[in-house]
């Protein structure tokens, strides 16, 4: 990993916008079913059948910089595909939709590609801003769906065709705390943006450290892109806080970190999750305070996951020779990993069904992804397409490593903590899983 990674976080404060965001899902959800039936296939001159993954994230608005890390994750994974044939016989495409970080802009996308795009495979996206607005749509219409929102809400659902293979907002949280203990820190300041992700994760850090004994020292929310934060800045200074824990945009953050550290006269620890492990984040951070610094501060909760296995690499290799702009940013970027993923495991269960049709091959993106018994384990495309050309059973493990999808589609994974070096992404100790489910339950516990 280079001195910059990718992330981009979540627009203002979404109670704001929830009336709004219900009506226009409850006004076009109707319309759902009927759209999709509008969109039809079409065959290339050269006989090759043509299939979409359309990725509908934010190319513009606050959160710009998460559609490019949605297609670059799509990018590597379709060039994989084609170059093994293809879909049953079909060529994928990318096709990236703009929900400019907005639920009001990103319903009319919905309609769009519903009604326009050929041969849908899937849909990729969907992140906190605009999943509660949109996912119900896609489900609506029998289109599976890939969201990267880390939202509670979506713990427990009845979305068939909604799957989230990226960490849950809540769990993030209290593996932050255990974090937190598991360094040192005992009256930490919870600092986070006003976005959804970050509200997501708030609530269970602070719940997390009272029930590990360690109330926060102060809980400060950032407003987003302040010309200033000194008054956030010192309550913090007066709370006497032993670090800085959370999640803040971009922006945002380096503005906050730059004053941080001019009024403590150094940047105090930090402790940030997977937000603060992307790009945008660290080349804003880093511009602000040092690169160097900002690597010997900052303490990362990442979720578990491989960057050895063979599906990683093969992640790996498949980006860096792709036309993806900035690819080597986006090489340890476990959501562009995720959407990777998500694409590779959709094609193979359509190749199992032998159906382009969602309503056909959706049963068979779990036992894919999770495994059954006497499955052959498959690390790329080519490999699972081979294996089932063979009348066998595949469990796919890519680049995120072994997933295990829960009965709502949703992934529970282990965390880590890990430091940035210069060289890449150094894991030091995993959060123990045995105190994550205590705090998940509400139980107290003790970090050694």
């Amino acid at each position: 990993m280079n001195d910059t990674q990718n992330i981009e976080i979540g627009i203002g404060n979404p109670e704001k916008r929830r009336g709004r965001v219900l009506r226009l899902a409850a006004a076009a959800s109707a319309l759902s079913i009927g759209l999709a039936a509008c969109a039809s296939g079409h065959t290339s001159s050269s006989g090759q059948g043509v299939a979409t993954v359309a990725v509908l994230s934010s190319f513009t608005g606050a959160d710009t910089g998460y559609g490019q890390e949605g297609m670059s994750g799509c990018i590597p994974a379709v060039d994989l595909i084609n170059a093994a044939g293809g879909v049953l016989h079909h060529k994928l495409s990318c096709q990236a939709y703009d929900d400019r970080s907005d639920p009001a802009d990103a319903v009319p996308e919905v309609h769009k590609i519903l009604a326009s795009t050929p041969s849908l495979l899937m849909t990729l996206g969907s992140g906190g801003n605009t999943a509660a607005a949109v996912v119900p749509l896609f489900n609506a219409a029998k289109v599976t769906v890939f969201s990267e929102t880390g939202q509670s809400l979506f713990n427990v659902n009845h979305y068939s065709y909604y799957w989230r293979d990226v960490p849950v907002d809540a769990s993030q949280g209290y593996a932050m705390a255990i974090a937190t203990r598991m360094l040192g820190y005992s009256h930490p300041a919870a600092v986070f943006g006003q976005n959804v992700s970050s509200q997501g994760s708030l609530p269970s850090f602070v719940q997390g450290m009272n029930l590990l004994g360690h109330p926060v020292a102060t809980k400060v929310l950032l407003p987003t892109s302040a010309p200033s934060y000194a008054t956030q800045v010192a309550a913090i200074q007066s709370a006497h806080a032993d670090a800085v824990v959370g999640e803040i945009d971009p922006a945002s953050a380096a503005t906050f970190t730059t004053e941080l550290k001019q009024v403590f006269g150094h940047l105090p620890p930090l402790v940030g999750d997977q937000a603060t492990d992307e790009s945008p984040f660290l080349k804003a951070v880093g511009g602000a305070v040092g690169a160097s610094t900002l690597r010997q501060r900052l303490t990362l909760v990442l979720p578990v996951a491989s960057s050895t296995g063979p599906g990683f690499l093969a992640f790996k290799k498949a980006l860096l020779s792709s036309a993806t702009p900035n690819k080597t940013t986006y090489v340890t970027d476990s959501y562009s990993a995720a959407d990777y993923d998500a694409i590779i495991t959709t094609a193979l269960a359509a190749d199992e069904a032998k159906s382009l049709a969602s309503a056909n091959f959706e049963r068979y993106i779990m036992p894919i992804a999770n495994g059954v018994p006497g499955a052959t384990v498959v690390h790329t495309y080519a490999e699972g397409v081979a294996a089932l050309a063979k009348g066998e059973k595949i469990h796919y493990e890519g680049a995120s490593g072994p997933i295990s999808f829960d009965r709502y589609h949703n992934w529970e994974p282990g965390y880590v903590l890990s430091q940035l070096t210069p060289g890449g992404v150094k894991d030091l100790r995993l959060v123990p899983n045995s105190i994550l489910r205590k705090l998940e339950v509400g139980q107290h516990a003790t970090v050694g």
